[in-house]
This record gives structure tokens, sequence and C-alpha cells, in this order.
């Protein structure tokens, strides 16, 4: 037996075997589902990659590591570290809309 207590002061005993049921706290941060990887999605990164290879940013190496890590990638979270230090893996910000005419 095992004593679970409760932020209002309420204790209440449990056996060993149960485990605690308590919900989780309402300021633990919630993930979001993991988005799987489209085969463009892996296309994309790894021509950010070709062109790092191009531009000397990534040695032969380097570059066959991170895509051999492309293709094994099954979400996109696991994509964007192999290009976060790369200038065409950092996110772009779309210019603001033009006004429409005669607003």
């Amino acid at each position: 037996m095992y004593r679970v207590g409760y932020p209002d002061g309420v204790t209440e005993q449990r056996p060993e075997d149960e485990g605690d049921r308590r919900p989780a706290p309402a300021d633990s941060p919630v993930k979001p589902p993991a988005i799987r990887a489209s085969d463009a999605d892996r296309d994309r990164v790894a021509e950010i990659l070709r062109e790092a290879l191009a531009e000397g940013r990534l040695d032969a190496e380097e570059h066959s590591e991170r895509i051999d890590a492309v293709y094994r990638a099954r979400t996109r979270a696991e994509l964007e570290p192999l290009v976060s230090d790369l200038p065409g893996g950092q996110p772009s910000v779309a210019p603001s809309p033009a006004p429409a005419p005669g607003a």
C-alpha cells in the first residue's frame, strides 16, 4: 500500500499494483501529435543539404550522414535538426500581402 496526496489535502491509500491515476497537472505542456514526413518534405531537406555541400558548408562525410538520416526520418520533427544550422533550413518570413488596389 502507498499513500496518494492531492492538492486539496485529501489523501488515500492504494495497493502497490494500482499505480498513480491522478490526472496530469493542467500546466504540463501537451505535445501536438508528430506529423509524418512526406517524400516532398524529405526532398526539400535533401536539396538544402546538396546546396550546403556545394557551398562548402558541409563536407562529404557530414553530408552523407545527414542524407542517410533524411531518408530514415519518419516525422517532420526528425528532419528539422538536420538543416537547422544551415541558411536554407531557417524558417522564412513571408512578406506582408500588398494592399488591394483602391483600398
